[in-house]
C-alpha cells in the first residue's frame, strides 16, 4: 500500500514522493517539471495521471518511474483530473471553465466538452475533485456557484446541482454503494445528497 504527496522544490517544480503505507519508506520520486495541482492513481497504482499548472495533462509510470506521456490539456492551470472507472478515459478541470473528457489512447482531440460554470479560482485553493458513482455513468464536480454538478458521462448538460453551501464547492465523493454524493465548500460544510 502507498500513498503520494507533491512537494514543491522551487517555485517552477515539484516531485511526486511515494510512500509506503506501512512503514512510511519513500519508494519512489518523480521529478515534475511543472507544478501539480491535482493527481490521481489508476485502479492498479501503478500509474498516476496529473493536471499541471501550466495546463498540461501527464501520465507517470510508477514502476519506471517515468513520464509516458503528456499534453497541452487547458489553456491554463488544470485543476482536477481523474481515470474514469473503465480507465478508457480522463476528465479534467481547469481554470480556463472547461471541463473535458480525453481519451487514453489518443490525447491529441477531446471526446467531450462539458457546459461548466468553472472552478473556483481565488486564494490557495486550485484544485477541483470529480468523482463518478459505482457504475461509472455519472460524475459530480465541485464548482464556484455553491454547489456541486451531477452529470451523466454522456450529456454535456449538468443533470442536477446538489448541496446548499454559501460557499465555492472544492470537493466532491460519490459513496461507494449508496445512491448518495457528498460535495465539500469553503464554507466548512459537508452536504450529502441522494438519489433514487
Amino acid at each position: 500500500m502507498c500513498a503520494a504527496q507533491v512537494s514543491s522544490k522551487h517555485q517552477s517544480a515539484g516531485m511526486l514522493l511515494t510512500w509506503d503505507a506501512k512503514d512510511f519508506k519513500l519508494t519512489s520520486q518523480l521529478d515534475l517539471t511543472s507544478d501539480v495541482n491535482s493527481f490521481c492513481y489508476n485502479q492498479k497504482g501503478n500509474r498516476v495521471v496529473a493536471g499541471c499548472s501550466d495546463g498540461t495533462i501527464k501520465i507517470y509510470d510508477l514502476v519506471t518511474n517515468k513520464l509516458v506521456t503528456s499534453w497541452s490539456a487547458h489553456t491554463t492551470e488544470v485543476n482536477g483530473v481523474k481515470y474514469s472507472p473503465d480507465e478508457t478515459a480522463i476528465y479534467s478541470v481547469g481554470s480556463d471553465g472547461k471541463l473535458l473528457r480525453w481519451s487514453v489512447y489518443r490525447q491529441d482531440k477531446t471526446v467531450k466538452s462539458y457546459n461548466y460554470d468553472g472552478a473556483y479560482r481565488e486564494g490557495k485553493c486550485k484544485r477541483v475533485d470529480i468523482s463518478f458513482d459505482i457504475d461509472g455513468k455519472y460524475f459530480v464536480i465541485g464548482s464556484k456557484n455553491n454547489y456541486g454538478m451531477v452529470y451523466h458521462v454522456e450529456n454535456e448538460r449538468c443533470l442536477k446541482l446538489v448541496g446548499s453551501h454559501t460557499n465555492a464547492v472544492v470537493c466532491t465523493d460519490w459513496h461507494p454503494v449508496e445512491k448518495s454524493c457528498l460535495t465539500g465548500s469553503l464554507d466548512s460544510y459537508l452536504c450529502r445528497t441522494a438519489f433514487e
